[in-house]
């Protein structure tokens, strides 16, 4: 183990920590029970966290990690540590007061304890793979109380999975839905394809369980649609399928908070509250205190879409690397169908801008009139080059046509005014970057088909690329 973790310094000492990361990876989920490759894993990709739209999702998959091991995290200061890190690089100032008092940070006054976290982020409000991890919990043990009261290997993957052996216990307990009826089998799948983020394929295959006959608590299967399109963004779609879910079943605890929070995410407090207190009543105050905390947040000021992009740039020691580009649109109150731009960008992204303009508005055959402003953030850091035309032609039809961007979906390439899409640079650095951030689905031009061959099989295995020679491609395979 020494050698390989060596290998992972050398990696990151040349620049490559996508390299490393993926090697790290791969050595951890080779060797859950060594502690020397999960502290090589959590330090990669400690490394590899950069503010973003996504940072946060990024910092979850860390301390998921962390704190699924199977090691006592109470009785292990390196673990502890990157804990602290980690809450420190998130200014997540409760956790690391907590943290910070295990490993005896604080000597006499507590230096934080003139801290106040004022911040809003209505990301933690949404379900999170902490969440799913719990819920999936919640399905094996209510499988044992409906279904398979006597069966050992259940009750086995319960105990692994709760007792902190995750990737053992999930490996199980997918090779345990392989014996049962198909629609049973297609929830635990479904179940944890959420906890991989992998939103789309929990999405279809819950689909087919509503098409059972044989599956009769479909309550089950609309809130767990709920979830995904709550994850995805979709709060409207989300609030439809936990109403399904509520009508069905309207004693379930979890689907009357999920009702709540959906309307805060809405910005809709006033009838949030109104849900909480009932909710309360019918559940006793103990169990829906956790949500409380949210009704103090206001509605956030936000981008109407946030589009992933796909950056790729050279640092000063000439090693390439790439980011995600987060690109946002919003609608202004204007309705002269003008399109603004802010942001620290070169002249080749501000035609790549006017070619998405014109590329959309003859897509649409029609002329439009909402007026949109286009925010690339990071002012600090300067941002040029075509590749961001797809990522900005798809925001820009999505704002107009009011359809949603699901956040594990990236894109990059050229685009001309006619629609064509280009090749770029630097896809085995997007790709790798993509898959290092959760997004498992990736739009690239066809004529980069040759440089898949860079990329490793992990990568390729788990991320799904999508060829595209045409603009008019997109929109089909994005929206059906």
């Amino acid at each position: 183990m020494k050698q390989e973790t060596l290998k992972i310094s050398n990696l990151l000492d040349e620049g490559d920590v996508q390299g490393a990361f993926i090697l790290a990876e791969q050595l951890y989920h080779e060797n859950p029970s060594s502690l020397r490759c999960l502290e090589d894993y959590v330090n990669v990709m400690l490394h590899n966290l950069n503010p973003s739209e996504d940072y946060l999702r990024f910092a979850e998959k860390i301390e998921h990690v962390i704190l699924s091991s199977s090691f006592k995290i109470d009785k292990n200061l390196s673990l502890l540590f990157m804990l602290d890190t980690l809450y420190q690089r998130t200014g997540d100032l409760k956790k690391r007061q907590s943290i910070s008092k295990k490993i005896n940070l604080i000597e006499g006054e507590n230096p934080l304890s003139t801290v106040t976290d004022l911040s809003s982020n209505m990301q933690d409000v949404k379900p999170n793979r902490i969440y799913f991890s719990s819920q999936l919990l919640e399905l094996i043990k209510f499988l044992q109380d409906k279904h398979y009261q006597n069966n050992k290997d259940l009750k086995k993957i319960y105990v692994m999975i709760k007792g902190g052996m995750i990737e053992e216990g999930y490996y199980l307990l997918k090779k345990f839905s392989y014996t049962l009826d198909t629609w049973m089998e297609q929830f635990i799948l479904a179940e944890l394809a959420l906890i991989d983020n992998k939103y789309s394929l929990a999405k279809s295959k819950y689909l087919s369980i509503l098409e059972s006959n044989d599956f009769t608590d479909k309550w089950m299967v609309w809130n767990r649609l709920g979830d995904v399109y709550l994850c995805k963004g979709s709060n409207d779609r989300a609030l439809k399928s936990y109403l399904k879910a509520y009508d069905l079943n309207p004693n379930d605890i979890d689907t009357n908070l999920d009702i709540v929070r959906t309307y805060i995410l809405k910005g809709d407090i006033k009838k949030a509250k109104r849900l909480y207190n009932k909710a309360s009543s019918q559940f006793g105050k103990s169990k829906t205190q956790p949500i409380k905390k949210y009704f103090t947040r206001r509605k956030l000021i936000k981008d109407d879409k946030v589009v992933n992009g796909l950056a790729y740039f050279q640092t000063s020691d000439d090693t390439a690397s790439g980011s995600i580009l987060e690109i946002g649109f919003s609608i202004n109150n204007r309705n002269d169908g003008k399109i603004d731009y802010i942001g620290n960008i070169g002249f080749s992204m501000i035609n790549s801008i006017k070619s998405a303009k014109i590329v959309v508005s003859k897509y649409l055959e029609k002329k439009n009139n909402k007026s949109i402003t286009i925010n690339i953030p990071h002012m600090i850091i300067h941002k040029d080059g075509p590749s961001a035309g797809t990522a900005i032609a798809v925001g820009l039809l999505a704002t107009i046509l009011s359809k949603e961007i699901p956040r594990n979906v990236a894109f990059t390439g050229e685009i001309s005014t006619c629609g064509k899409i280009y090749p770029v640079g630097g896809i085995k650095q997007k790709i790798n970057t993509a898959y290092i951030n959760g997004i498992d689905n990736v739009y690239i031009p066809k004529q980069n088909f040759i440089d898949l061959s860079t990329l490793s099989s992990r990568v390729k295995s788990k991320v799904n690329i999508s060829l595209v020679s045409n603009f008019s491609d997109i929109p089909v395979s994005l929206w059906n």
